[in-house]
């Protein structure tokens, strides 16, 4: 089962980032019609829903019992989305990967988050904070930009994504993302990356959290 949540949006012209769509696709639903195209190509079963979420929203009820969860939202901006995400997977040891672009020409690569074992997204808004990751720029905020991002970008950054989702799913190989961040330039084909560790102060994982998460696992509370 796959499961799409974006907000209620219709395709009024067609960009050259968009593969996943063709000209009989204006004016239908996005995500009408890019389960319609997946269909026509693979024995799947996909479950759609329009929404717009923000951080009140509850997604534990449509994520719940999934086993990936990829995280491409792009308002009000991933670095957002992230922590929105990260507060509904944690408590349902959901892992989740991050993925996107910015800034036109820059992609984004994970984390890839495997809940209570790897760095997750509180440890990286904790570190960041600190003076120790004060010259780390890959993690921090940029500028929001609305401009459109380079097609290549788009698939690039998907393929990488793509197969850290089937290295979580499969466990054919240790998934390469894991407390680490990334950050794609496809003009100078540069890869660089940060890294951090699991944070004792996180809010989603740190002590309080883990000894909370095993008491749960165990049925043994103090």
């Amino acid at each position: 089962m796959y499961i799409i949540i974006q907000a209620e949006m219709y395709i009024f012209k067609l960009a050259f980032i968009q593969i996943s769509y063709n000209y009989n696709d204006i004016g239908k639903n996005k995500t009408e019609a890019l389960k319609n195209n997946l269909l026509e190509n693979f024995d799947i079963s996909i479950e759609i829903f329009n929404l717009n979420i923000d951080e009140n929203t509850n997604l534990i009820p449509l994520i719940n019992g999934v086993d990936c969860v990829v995280n491409c939202t792009d308002q009000p901006n991933v670095f957002t989305t992230g922590m929105w995400i990260a507060k509904a997977c944690m408590p349902l040891q959901i892992p989740h990967i991050i993925g996107g672009g910015y800034s036109t020409h820059l992609g984004m690569i994970g984390p890839t988050i495997i809940p209570f074992k790897s760095p997750c997204w509180g440890c990286y808004e904790v570190q960041t904070s600190e003076p120790l990751y004060k010259d780390y720029t890959i993690i921090r905020k940029r500028k929001t930009s609305y401009s459109g991002s380079i097609n290549v970008i788009a698939s690039q950054v998907a393929s990488l994504q793509a197969f850290e989702v089937i290295k979580v799913l499969t466990n054919i190989s240790s998934p390469s993302m894991l407390g680490r961040k990334g950050e794609y330039d496809p003009f100078k084909l540069n890869f660089n990356f940060e890294f951090f560790r699991r944070h004792p102060l996180c809010p989603l994982c740190g002590e309080e959290k883990n000894r909370e998460n095993k008491e749960k696992l165990t049925g043994v509370a103090k």
